[in-house]
């Protein structure tokens, strides 16, 4: 039954979504975030309508099953989207999307042979699920009938038994309701949209951060050093006091290298500023008292293009109270 499919292809797997987006909502641990977006990730991407996949399964059963020249033309898109998609992610999808393609036309052939069968098989013989408890005769009707839909499987007994069983399978299958096909779809459509916003919040969670430490200073006063992660990769450090105003040292990265570093005394900028390159050399400096700007001077680096757009950035990101 197609309905049982469609209902555990829909409410049973979303569950694991919302599981493992409870670990991601919960400071636990980074790394079992990064475990969890990794199968939310996955089980996201498994609920497109992009056969073979499980949203794919799930419109074919709703939609394109109930006709042949439907089902045919829905797995020739999918199989050409896969194809064209391969030559840029990996070239895995584009070997799935000629099999889909390839099993667009065997599924034709065999749907075709279904259909031929039904209309000459009586009612008591719809229901029944074991092709072997089938009368020999008509079993023996539907092995002719592959072997002539399918002339090079000829000689090869082990196929034409899958493709048997395949036409018997298409025979007895009954297509969902309307009503059901409507609900079923309207509820896919739901979890689908609700499941890329949990992705996007998912990833925005996991991927930036933010670490609050306390520290004591020599003079006995308690800050809080703060530090900014993207993709486990350190991008801003700042020393704040308990009530949020930037007291001390701030630091800027790129790739892991220092490009802006200045001073903080309780909210206002005093004295150097430098700004550095990708190769750590300093390539300007802004010097400020209390707040105020006073003067600026280069450093011994080199300033080309790279490393002017660099300052620009670290100047736009510093200048920001």
């Amino acid at each position: 039954m197609p309905e049982r499919e469609i209902i555990v292809k829909l409410i049973i797997l979303p569950r694991n979504h919302f599981a493992i987006i409870k670990i991601i909502v919960l400071p636990l641990n980074y790394f079992y975030g990064n475990v969890a977006l990794t199968f939310l990730l996955i089980n996201g991407l498994n609920l497109l309508p992009v056969y073979p996949l499980d949203g794919g399964h799930v419109v074919y059963n709703l939609i394109f099953c109930r006709n042949k020249y439907l089902e045919f033309v829905f797995k020739i898109v999918m199989g050409a989207f896969l194809l064209y998609y391969g030559r840029y992610l990996s070239y895995v999808l584009s070997i799935f999307g000629v099999a889909v393609m390839l099993s667009a036309i065997s599924s034709f052939k065999i749907t075709t042979i279904a259909e031929e069968i039904r209309q000459v098989i009586s009612e008591e013989h719809l229901n029944t699920t074991n092709i072997l408890r089938l009368p020999r005769e008509l079993i023996e009707r539907i092995i002719l009938s592959v072997t002539s839909k399918f002339k090079s499987i000829k000689n090869q007994h082990k196929r034409i038994a899958t493709y048997t069983i395949s036409v018997w399978e298409k025979v007895i299958f009954n297509k969902p309701s309307i009503i059901f096909s409507v609900l079923m779809l309207i509820l896919y459509l739901i979890i689908l949209f609700v499941t890329v916003i949990a992705l996007f919040f998912a990833i925005y969670t996991v991927t930036n951060y933010t670490n609050y430490k306390i520290v004591t200073k020599e003079d006995g006063n308690k800050i809080v050093k703060l530090s900014t992660y993207h993709f486990t990769r350190l991008m801003h450090e700042c020393e704040i006091t308990t009530n949020g105003i930037k007291d001390g040292e701030e630091l800027f990265y790129f790739k892991g290298k220092v490009i802006a570093k200045g001073y903080w005394i309780y909210g206002k900028k005093n004295g150097k500023w430098s700004f550095y390159n990708s190769a750590g050399k300093n390539i300007s400096n802004c010097y400020y008292e209390s707040g105020k700007y006073i003067y600026s001077d280069k450093g011994e680096g080199t300033k080309n293009s790279y490393n002017f757009l660099l300052n620009f950035r670290a100047r736009l990101i510093v200048n920001i109270d």
